[in-house]
């Protein structure tokens, strides 16, 4: 599930993980980040009882702003405290794709045109970055 990057510009709540530890995931708010995290990560675990549930955290993105450069930070770093309490991994492509936000700016267009979907080139490195993640994984054994 790659998910987070729109929320940085929302007014809303992240949430906090352990107040919907106790929810039914139907009984979950959407319209915070941590509720609807496991509503989408329960209703795939239902009806793809068999897949394996990765979370990939937001890339860096280069806005311009300090307050949605924060809230992005804030966004990932929750992604992984949900990741880490309910038991699925978490790529954090924030930290661990190589493209960075002052230097990968909207009119650089090194790794992105726009300063957030990445372009041929960006696209190819993180196809690489998250296959390599993935890969990684298949060597646990899963039952």
């Amino acid at each position: 599930i790659a998910a987070g990057v729109n929320d940085r510009w929302s007014h809303g709540e992240l949430g906090d993980v352990l107040d919907f530890s106790n929810i039914p995931y139907t009984d979950c708010d959407k319209t915070i980040l941590v509720g609807a995290m496991k509503w989408s990560c329960m209703v795939l675990m239902k009806y793809f009882p068999k897949a394996r549930i990765v979370i990939l955290a937001p890339l860096q993105a280069g806005d311009n702003t300090d307050q949605y450069r924060i809230k992005l930070y804030n966004i990932v770093q929750k992604q992984i405290e949900f990741g880490s309490y309910f038991g699925f991994p978490v790529m954090n492509m924030y930290q661990n794709i190589p493209i960075n936000r002052e230097i990968d700016t909207p009119t650089s267009h090194r790794f992105s045109n726009d300063g957030l979907h990445p372009n041929f080139y960006g696209g190819k490195m993180m196809a690489e970055c998250i296959a390599s993640y993935l890969e990684a994984l298949l060597h646990y054994t899963f039952i």
